[in-house]
């Protein structure tokens, strides 16, 4: 079971640890968009290179031995 406890009242805090300038954010907030472009891309093509190489005219191409069951009817309406 988790424990739930209430938040600090405000003079608990020390709200000099809290301030941050705007230019501070601004650039933290650009950094990480950087950074989800980096892994969008860094993920989105290699997958989209091994999907391309995985259709099923392409794997049939690239291993000579999948024909017999490519060429079965019910297996390619699967897909």
């Amino acid at each position: 079971m988790k424990h739930l406890a209430y938040a600090p009242e405000p003079r608990q805090l020390i709200w000099s640890n809290l301030s941050l300038t705007f230019y501070a954010r601004e650039v933290r907030k650009y950094v990480v968009y950087f950074i989800v472009l980096l892994v969008i891309l860094f993920f989105m093509i290699p997958i989209g290179i091994i999907f391309e190489l995985t259709t099923l005219k392409n794997l049939v191409k690239l291993l000579p031995f999948v024909k017999p069951v490519a060429s079965i009817s019910s297996f390619r309406v699967t897909f």
